[in-house]
C-alpha cells in the first residue's frame, strides 16, 4: 500500500494525475480492507487534490465524504470551513 502511496506522490509531481488517482483510489481501497482508516482517509483525500486538478469537483467531493470525521478521530486536526 506504501508503494501505491508513493507512485501516486510522483505521478502527481510528474503531472500524470490520470495515474495519480488511480494510485490513491486503489490504496484508500487496501487501507480500508485493511481496516486502517487514517490510511485510507489520507488517500482519499489525495484522490480529490488529483481530482480537483483535473476539475472533477463532483468526484472531488465524493471522494472526501466521512474523511474529516476519521481523521479527527484519529486525533489529527482538520480544518473545516
Amino acid at each position: 500500500m506504501t508503494s501505491l502511496k508513493d507512485s501516486g506522490l510522483a505521478h502527481f509531481r510528474a503531472g500524470r494525475r490520470d495515474l495519480a488517482a488511480a494510485a490513491f483510489r486503489q490504496a484508500a481501497q487496501e487501507y480500508t480492507a485493511a481496516n486502517d482508516p487514517q490510511n485510507a482517509a489520507e488517500m482519499a483525500n489525495n484522490l480529490s487534490v488529483t481530482l480537483l486538478m483535473m476539475k472533477d469537483f463532483a468526484g472531488a467531493l465524493g471522494a472526501v465524504e466521512g474523511t474529516a470525521a476519521v481523521l479527527q478521530r484519529a486525533g489529527e486536526r482538520v480544518k473545516q470551513g
